[in-house]
């Protein structure tokens, strides 16, 4: 079967966990899935293009923001663009990631029209009264009533990452089948994302990525937003600037709060930041991985820290929790409990060889339930059983 993956913003941030699940689908094709194209948007996150080269089976349509610094495109030829993409490829079914965007609810549309099968694949949920703007939680209702309720209606299955997310939804639409509903979390390539062996490599590679060798390195991985806790990171470490001289936070990102990090930069020497970039090398040369979320689907990031053997702190948002049931084990912390994070921090630099044996395994864990390995099995699985 051909399969038409419909994903905005692709592969920045969230839509990156789809860009690693088509290559491993690919990889596991074999008998089932003949090939995978995606269609997204031309503009990134907060209007950034994306580069211009060619992409395979990737096909673009141009999009531009609604308004500045806003997360959300429009792309006014996308039913034109994904007619033509259906009577060429002929898919056998069309993939839908992330419920509100612009092109989630064409590409239902249209799938719809052409009697094409549909999954969709809620990498979050957010309630319109868990939005800090009036107006947004306004609009985000109305879209809801208007339009996300159809699009789960006529989908033929509709998938979660989070069994929070699982729950939020099927709470706000209770007049969706359940049956329609399954749980597929994301995943983490285990075989990319391993510990280093000793400390010797540690050292080694921390002076290999210019990273200090000598201390306490906290990490944090991800959009640097108001709704990630960076703020509170940051106020973690202006706290502990004096004190604790030995620890060092380590930010890798973009997002609006970028120059704070910088400002905060000019007049400490605690904080090193770096762009976004493959954050493997940067988590395995690291102590600690923070996540302080105040929402989330099912952090990748956080995925990614656990199976490369890192110790974590982390708030009790949407995909912890399913590790946590899973048997998962690491420090939680209530959201914006500065003093938490910071004593928790100072827990563990306290204690590390107790913690990394904790770490051991909860690798095991995501090697377990939530490689890339068993969830492109889980949608494989799903895949023949709607098209069948």
């Amino acid at each position: 079967m051909n399969i038409l993956f419909i994903c905005d913003f692709y592969p920045q941030y969230g839509a990156k966990v789809v860009k690693e699940l088509v290559h491993k689908l690919l990889q596991k094709r074999k008998g089932i899935i003949e090939d995978i194209y995606i269609l997204s948007n031309s503009a990134g996150i907060y209007n950034n293009k994306f580069h211009t080269k060619r992409e395979k089976n990737v096909v673009r349509v141009s999009s531009f923001s609604i308004l500045p610094k806003v997360n959300y495109t429009i792309s006014p030829f996308s039913i034109y663009k994904i007619k033509k993409l259906i009577q060429k490829l002929k898919p056998s079914l069309v993939h839908i990631h992330f419920l509100i965007y612009w092109n989630s609810l064409v590409g239902a549309f249209m799938s719809k029209v052409a009697h094409i099968s549909s999954i969709i694949t809620l990498h979050g949920f957010t309630h319109p009264s868990e939005t800090n703007s009036a107006y947004y939680s306004f609009l985000l209702a109305l879209y809801y009533k208007i339009f996300g309720n159809k699009i789960l209606k006529n989908a033929d299955a509709v998938t979660a990452v989070s069994l929070n997310t699982l729950d939020k939804v099927t709470s706000y639409f209770p007049e969706i089948p359940l049956h329609k509903f399954n749980y597929i979390p994301n995943g983490v390539d285990t075989e990319k994302f391993q510990s280093l062996k000793d400390d010797s490599e540690k050292i080694e590679l921390r002076r290999k990525l210019g990273l200090p060798v000598d201390h306490f390195l906290v990490i944090y991985v991800g959009r640097l937003e108001v709704e990630k806790g960076v703020l509170d990171l940051l106020k973690v470490a202006n706290l502990m600037d004096k004190e604790h001289s030995d620890i060092k936070f380590l930010f890798i990102g973009n997002g609006s709060l970028k120059r704070y990090i910088k400002d905060y930069q000019k007049n400490h020497k605690n904080v090193i930041y770096f762009d976004y970039r493959d954050p493997y090398p940067y988590l395995a040369a690291s102590d600690v991985f923070v996540l302080p979320s105040f929402r989330e689907g099912f952090s990748t990031s956080f995925l990614e820290a656990v199976s490369s053997g890192l110790p974590f702190i982390s708030t009790y948002v949407g995909g912890v929790d399913d590790f946590l049931r899973r048997g998962g084990e690491g420090i939680i912390v209530s959201r914006g409990d500065i003093n938490s994070i910071m004593k928790s921090i100072l827990l563990l630099r306290d204690n590390y060889k107790e913690w990394k044996k904790v770490a051991i395994g909860n690798r095991r864990i995501v090697e377990k339930y939530f490689s890339l390995d068993v969830v492109a099995e889980m949608y494989k699985e799903l895949y023949t059983r709607i098209c069948e």
